[in-house]
Order: structure tokens, then sequence, then C-alpha cells
């Protein structure tokens, strides 16, 4: 089996926020699918160019290398042709993706993120009805506003929908781009005296290691990053020196590849690892051959899109890959190119 080509669907109106398919053609009539932002379409559409037509899909691992190789590209255009060359493997040995990385099982521990940076106080009670009493999730991330007072009431309310589906709620929090350090520890230390806070994102940025482990070693709760990181390398600097206590992967920017060496890398460290959501939710077929992973994060539970379904699934918190061949998106109609 060889590729042939690729196409770049547009999933309605053009614009680089708007998400899009990329479709991977091959001469055994197999089509390998991923979702990424329109904005890396031109990338893609050139990096395959120059490396992959004639290739074999089924040595993905050994074409996500030469695609490192590559200066200039964008990391996302490099994770999502190699997640539609793992769909590509999976449908050619006729299983789904989770069967074809060695998964004994298609379940995975997920926790709620919202979609939105700070939704709304209304929009937040909404999506706890939705995410915690309709799904069950037992865990949540949510970002912080900088009010003192209405983060308390915010994460508050957000316990309290937990609360009904489980007694050991896990709660995440996330701070502002822009926090120092000293003020996370500050506002992070004044939100313990009230909440049991599992890990804090966004605690520094992801490179600078000695401000993400003076925060670490300044709070109960974990320390969260790596999801801006892009290769090993970045992410061995902050394993080595301990700043970090969850290894957060980004499978849109590591592709699957690249969050299995990490994943292997944080083993190695005996840390913990969480994977950021992906479109369709393809990121839990992956979940199930890391060894120390701890959670998935799950924007939509039941992603409603034009374009495209999923099979997989939300059941009482669990994240449920599907068996359908390869990553279980299904193209639902044509966009334009």
């Amino acid at each position: 089996m060889k590729l042939t080509g690729v196409t770049v669907i547009s999933h309605g109106r053009a614009s680089p926020a708007a998400s899009c398919s990329v479709e991977l053609h091959t001469d055994a009539g197999l089509t390998g699918i991923a979702i990424t932002a329109q904005r890396n379409r031109s990338t893609v559409e050139n990096l395959f160019k120059s490396l992959l037509p004639g290739q074999d899909p089924r040595t993905v691992t050994g074409l996500w290398e030469k695609m490192q190789q590559v200066r200039g590209a964008r990391a996302e255009a490099r994770a999502a042709l190699d997640l539609a060359l793992w769909d590509l493997k999976a449908k050619a040995n006729q299983e789904p993706l989770w069967k074809t990385l060695g998964g004994a099982r298609p379940r995975a521990n997920a926790h709620a993120a919202s979609a939105s940076a700070l939704p709304s106080d209304r929009a937040l009670a909404q999506w706890t009805e939705t995410m915690m009493r309709t799904h069950g999730f037992r865990g949540a991330q949510l970002q912080l506003t900088g009010d003192g007072k209405r983060d308390t009431w915010r994460l508050g309310l957000v316990r309290e929908a937990m609360a009904a589906v489980t007694r050991s709620p896990a709660l995440m929090v996330r701070m502002g781009a822009n926090a120092s350090t000293g003020e996370v520890l500050r506002r992070v230390r004044k939100l313990e005296r009230t909440f049991d806070v599992t890990w804090v994102e966004n605690a520094a940025p992801d490179r600078e290691a000695s401000a993400l482990k003076r925060v670490s070693d300044g709070i109960y709760g974990a320390v969260c990053a790596g999801g801006r990181l892009e290769r090993l390398g970045d992410f061995l600097v902050c394993l080595r020196r301990r700043a970090v206590d969850v290894i957060q992967l980004d499978p849109g920017r590591l592709g699957i590849t690249g969050a299995l060496q990490v994943a292997d890398a944080a083993f190695g460290y005996e840390l913990p690892v969480t994977l950021c959501a992906l479109p369709g939710n393809v990121h839990v077929h992956a979940a199930g051959v890391m060894p120390t992973l701890m959670s998935v994060e799950i924007l939509e539970p039941a992603p409603g899109n034009a374009a495209f379904t999923t099979d997989v699934r939300i059941e009482q918190g669990w994240a449920m890959a599907g068996d359908l061949p390869g990553n279980g998106i299904v193209p639902a109609r044509r966009g334009r190119r």
C-alpha cells in the first residue's frame, strides 16, 4: 500500500480558526483522516508533497521521524499527518486504532474542560449541568478569572455538581497567561484553603522549568505542564529537573507517535500523563497504551459537527473508543476544498 495524494476539506466558512479534514489517499482505496485547523492547510499540503508520495503509511513511526527533520513545518501540520497515517494503518489492519496501538481496553478516565476560556457564570452553570450531571464527569478543569471571590464561587459550583456523581472530585484550575510566579503561588494557596486542587495548569510557561519547579514546591496540588511543547527534547528538560508533576501531552502538536514517545519518557520518571482534547476525541485511542495515564481531556462529550461523526463516546465519566476501523471519524458530507 502506498500514499498517492492528500485532500484538505474546509468545514464551513474558511477562516484560520476553523477546522478542516485532512484526507490521505492510497492505491489500496483506503483513506486516512485527521482534523486540524485551517491555518495548517498549506503546511500540510507542502509537507505531504515533499515527503510522503509513494510511501507506505504503515511505516508511520519512521515517517514521523522524517517529518521531524523538516525545518519550518508547523507542529500541528506534522501532527495532523501523523494522525491520518495512524488512521490508515489501523484501517489496513481492519481494526480500531486502539487495537493497532496495542491497547487492551478502549476505556480511559476523563475530565471535562470548557471550550470557552472564560465562560460566563450562566454558561458555566449550564456546562456543569451537562458535563457532570448528564455525562457523569468526576473531574473538571476551569479557567480562573483573577477575581478571588468569583473564582471561589465558580469552583464551588463545579465541585457541588461533581459531588452528585463522586465522593472524590478532581478539580483542576488553569491560570491566566500573564500571571507571575508569585501571583500564581498566592492565588493557588488561597484556593487551597477551601478546595483540594488536583493540579494547576499554566503555572508558568512550559519551557521555564525553574518557575514550574518553584510553583510545584510551593503548593499542595500538582503542576501540570507540557501542552505547548512540540518535541521530546523540550520535555526532557522538565523531566530531568523534576519541574512538573503531571505531564500534559497535546497530540494536536505531537501527533500520536510523539505523544507515545513522551509518555514512555514520563514512565521512566514515574510521572503521570494527561492528554489534551482532539476533535472527535480520537486521542482516547492512545490512552490505553500509556502506562501512567491519569486522565484525558474532553471538550465535547458528543461532538456535533456537520462535517464528521465519531464513535468515541462518554459513559459515566469514562471515555470509550469504539470498534470502527481506524480512529472512528466518519466524514458526514463534503465541504469546500
